[in-house]
């Protein structure tokens, strides 16, 4: 998932604005992903998992610092997400 999808205006001039809208909405899709389940063909399951996928270098820092912030909350202790930059 691009971090433009869940809020367009990405400014990296109000690096801290952006950074704490964003974590707001990846924070609301970490916890659906954390109820919502992959069943593997033994029966097992996980969590869904949600995979960052950075769509512009510009927005590396962005991307790398929502990433740590929002998994740094303690309710995603035992969440496993993804990122690509």
């Amino acid at each position: 998932m691009k971090i433009s999808t869940i809020f367009s205006q990405i400014q990296p001039l109000a690096f801290d604005h952006t950074i704490s809208i964003l974590k707001k909405r990846l924070s609301m899709l970490y916890r659906s992903a954390m109820t919502h389940y992959f069943v593997r063909e033994d029966g097992s399951k996980l969590p869904k998992m949600v995979n960052l996928d950075m769509e512009e270098y510009r927005d590396v820092e962005i991307t790398l610092a929502l990433f740590m912030q929002t998994l740094d909350q303690p309710e995603f202790n035992h969440y496993s997400a993804g990122i690509v930059l």
